[in-house]
């Protein structure tokens, strides 16, 4: 990430520390972790994508990207960082063409991989209603059933897509296209972290939640209206990556995993279960695949104390069930 990033973390961050020692959590009772390289002492990883049997990953600091076999223990670089200009490397998803998308954060840029860690091409935020000298930062990234990609800017009050087509190409890059500005509309833009994790359902839906406020929307995919989701049994403040499967909803936020329960087509969301575990450390997003949840342990609470507390080496992603928890 980038030089004062501390400050907009902060909220997220004493989220997750207090939620680590909390009291009602029950933990899963099988633990197992994937291990990052013990030499990647600065890896910070981030977000998480599962194509196959490869579970995917990448550094938040330098866009190292990393992959590991399901059922496998370890993982291992298979693009180096820079490559391609990629210095960060946040959300991620796969498209319709097997592409690795990955969201660059503050370089303004969603870039394109191969499965094998091939860079391919990047498309890069436009000058328009915000211009590259105003603050971004990517951040999470899905697909809708079309093909069509949507991205979040945590940064700039703006939601951005890549058409299906665009991505189609040869050697994908390009413009993203500001697909909803959102001055002036229910989700409100305040100082830190702002829209976040995004969801996909279909190609009617997208689920947001906005990290400062903990507010969970749904967006039309036709007519882009925006509904406030009326959520029961639990706060998201520092809501990260989210998972959507069938009419549930996993959200990553302090330090837990949240299981909701959604209904009344998506406008209202009931608390079901909470998810923790003891190999949890600084939790980001999650994946969801074959039986297993695969939660990522960014340790962003010990990048950003003050003073900074070196790593627990390797990094890790935790392998949990997703039906542990109390329901």
């Amino acid at each position: 990430m980038v030089a004062g990033l501390a400050a907009a973390l902060s909220l997220m961050l004493t989220g997750s520390l207090l939620a680590d020692g909390g009291k009602g959590k029950k933990s899963s009772k099988k633990r197992n972790t994937i291990a990052l390289p013990a030499d990647a002492v600065a890896a910070y990883p981030e977000g998480i994508a599962v194509k196959g049997n490869w579970i995917y990953t990448g550094s938040s600091q330098d866009g190292t990207i990393f992959r590991a076999r399901r059922g496998n223990t370890t993982a291992r670089a298979i693009s180096s960082a820079g490559a391609g200009g990629r210095t960060a490397a946040l959300g991620m998803t796969f498209d319709k063409n097997d592409h690795l998308l990955v969201a660059g954060g503050a370089t303004g840029k969603v870039f394109v991989l191969d499965r094998f860690g091939t860079p391919l091409g990047s498309f890069t935020k436009p000058t328009g209603a915000y211009n590259p000298a105003s603050p971004t930062f990517l951040n999470d990234i899905t697909v809708a059933r079309n093909g069509d990609v949507y991205v979040t800017d945590s940064f700039s009050a703006v939601i951005y897509r890549i058409s299906a087509a665009a991505l189609a190409a040869p050697m994908p890059s390009g413009l993203l296209e500001e697909w909803l500005l959102l001055a002036g509309s229910p989700i409100t833009y305040g100082p830190g972290f702002n829209l976040n994790g995004i969801v996909a359902k279909k190609n009617r839906y997208l689920l947001v939640v906005q990290t400062n406020t903990g507010k969970l929307f749904r967006i039309s995919i036709a007519t882009k209206a925006i509904t406030e989701v009326t959520v029961k049994g639990t706060t998201l403040t520092g809501g990260d990556g989210m998972v959507l499967h069938d009419e549930r909803l996993y959200v990553v936020h302090a330090g837990v995993v949240d299981v909701l329960k959604l209904k009344n087509t998506f406008r209202s969301a009931r608390l079901r279960a909470t998810i923790t575990d003891p190999s949890f450390d600084s939790p980001t997003t999650a994946a969801l695949h074959k039986g297993r949840l695969y939660v990522v342990n960014s340790q962003f609470g010990k990048l950003f104390a003050n003073p900074v507390v070196p790593p627990t080496l390797p990094f890790t992603i935790s392998v949990v069930k997703p039906n542990s928890g109390k329901h």
